[in-house]
């Protein structure tokens, strides 16, 4: 993770006990554990050895299709600790009126694997009441995820009623013959398994956007690591060049990334600040896993560009020195520090922001991308 304060943005912090569903969490537990019995596999063994593959060993990813040790992991760790992101990224959208709703959602899954950021969907319509059931086409060249996918989602009271239809082939085969309108279009940490160069990304990503409903959105979340996010960035520079894509999130935007103009050191990403639950926490403990926090790269995209007011996304962290406290904020001019002098005693504290929170900024030097705030500038929160 880089040490840079621009380092990444921050995810909204979200409540734990609706993002860590326990019926569902505790079906996903007794699959690893009946799968771990029957192929003398260790829980935590099957755990680190599916983290040193993402993190370090991403040429061998294709190797754990079909392959036991991929599901147990997945089931006893991965699927709680990536469950988040996915509700996270729902519960923006919704506040900023950019998820589509209705009685029935119908949504397009894509590398679907187990299923973590569909369900995470589905976890989100229960407790937000924002749908009454969900429909998903589940896009996945590994049966075997689907049919583990389907074991979690069955009858969970956790979940809102989810019907899901099983397509055990290649995303593009299925792309060839799909048929929309979506409501909602998912690529959960399955976008950078594609061979594909940026420029067949940006092809296949409008192609889904042409595939929504009116009001229908692309979901995009990808793991943290620096080269993954920064092609996520370089991604969504080429399809804020489109007319017919308009970016939704995270960005504010439709400017090139400034992250990406700042130089190779920084990249965009999330961390969401919530604690595993104690059953999971312990077998990443036993795995030697050092860091756990979700984090992650994400992208949301429709039809239409959104309305844009004087909203900023945060990405540093405040930055206390003497006499004063800084943020960075980015914004269509590109990366500004906003800057509050302790004497100035400024409401609400600068210090009182987090990274990642959408928040208005008005009245800043555009010239030297500097705002102070008392003398001019304003930050409020949304």
């Amino acid at each position: 993770m880089s040490k840079s304060p621009r380092g990444g943005a921050e995810a909204a912090e979200i409540m734990t006990d609706w993002v860590y569903p326990e019926a569902l969490l505790t079906r996903a537990h007794e699959l690893a554990t009946a799968e771990a019995k029957r192929s003398y596999l260790d829980l935590a063994r099957a755990v680190a050895a599916m983290s040193e593959t993402y993190t370090s060993k991403r040429e061998a990813l294709a190797d754990l299709r079909n392959a036991t040790e991929r599901y147990v992991g997945t089931l006893a760790f991965f699927f709680a600790r990536d469950l988040p992101k996915a509700i996270a990224v729902f519960d923006e959208l919704a506040a900023r009126s950019l998820l589509p709703r209705g009685a029935a959602l119908r949504v397009l899954d894509l590398g679907a694997g187990l299923g973590t950021t569909s369900l995470g969907l589905a976890r989100f319509a229960k407790v937000r009441q924002w749908c009454e059931s969900l429909r998903i086409d589940a896009v996945e060249v590994d049966g075997g995820a689907l049919d583990r996918m389907r074991k979690l989602a069955e009858a969970s009271p956790d979940l809102v009623p989810t019907t899901i239809t099983s397509h055990p082939t290649r995303m593009e085969t299925f792309l060839d013959e799909a048929r929309g309108p979506y409501d909602v279009v998912l690529l959960g940490l399955s976008l950078n398994e594609l061979a594909s160069g940026v420029a067949e990304k940006e092809a296949m990503v409008a192609r889904l956007v042409r595939l929504l409903a009116p009001a229908g959105v692309v979901v995009i979340v990808e793991p943290a690591l620096h080269d993954v996010a920064r092609e996520l960035m370089t991604l969504r520079d080429a399809l804020a060049k489109r007319d017919d894509v308009g970016i939704l999130g995270p960005c504010t935007h439709e400017a090139p990334c400034p992250m990406l103009a700042a130089g190779p050191r920084d990249w965009c990403h999330a961390e969401l600040r919530i604690a595993l639950p104690a059953r999971e926490g312990a077998i990443a403990e036993r795995a030697g896993l050092r860091d756990v926090k979700p984090t992650f790269a994400w992208l949301a995209l429709g039809a239409a560009r959104p309305a844009r007011g004087a909203e900023v996304r945060l990405v540093s962290r405040p930055m206390a020195t003497k006499g004063k406290t800084e943020i960075v904020a980015c914004a269509t001019p590109g990366l500004i520090r906003v800057r509050a002098i302790d004497r100035d005693e400024v409401e609400p504290p600068l210090g009182s922001y987090r990274r990642g929170e959408l928040a208005r900024l008005e009245g800043y030097d555009e010239a030297s991308l500097t705002a102070r705030l008392g003398r001019g500038s304003t930050l409020s929160k949304l």
